[in-house]
């Protein structure tokens, strides 16, 4: 008798099962690693040059937001080039496809159908970037998931 889990449908269901909820956790994960950052930076803005930096420079907040995106993508670089399987490639890239459209909804929050655009702009880039390097169906999924997900999220009013 065949193991089930070898049969096709049954192993893409459970990759499927992978990519959405070990992303899910590694998007926690990086979220809570945010948090930190922030807190860190913060804190060593409080203690040594400003009582409250977010009150007297509005652009600080941005700021952190902006470096942690690119702290990620930078990150994600160097975890995408490594020898993983795809499968574990494609769970990670949930990370910087969540951090950076989530960044580019926070610094055009007030511009609701602007984010959306430019957030589609970003989904597509990336798309044409798998398709150039033709890599697997799992990427394909999570980055449909992920971005559908955000998406879905903005036009039920969510906040993060």
């Amino acid at each position: 008798m065949k193991n089930p889990i070898n049969h096709p449908i049954i192993k893409n269901i459970l990759k499927i099962l992978i990519i959405v909820v070990l992303g899910f956790i590694l998007l926690n994960v990086v979220f809570l690693l945010d948090f930190a950052y922030q807190s860190l930076i913060r804190s060593f803005l409080m203690n040594f040059l400003v009582n409250d930096p977010e009150a007297n420079f509005f652009w600080i907040p941005l700021l952190m937001h902006g470096s942690f995106a690119a702290l990620i993508c930078v990150v994600s670089y160097f975890v995408l080039k490594t020898r993983i399987s795809a499968l574990l490639k494609a769970t990670y890239m949930s990370v910087p496809i969540c951090v950076v459209l989530v960044t580019v909804g926070i610094f055009l929050y007030r511009w609701q159908v602007i984010a959306i655009l430019v957030c589609l702009i970003v989904v597509l880039v990336i798309l044409t970037f798998l398709r150039l390097k033709k890599l697997s169906w799992e990427y394909y999924f999570s980055l449909i998931f992920y971005s559908s997900g955000l998406l879905i999220m903005i036009l039920l009013g969510v906040e993060i």
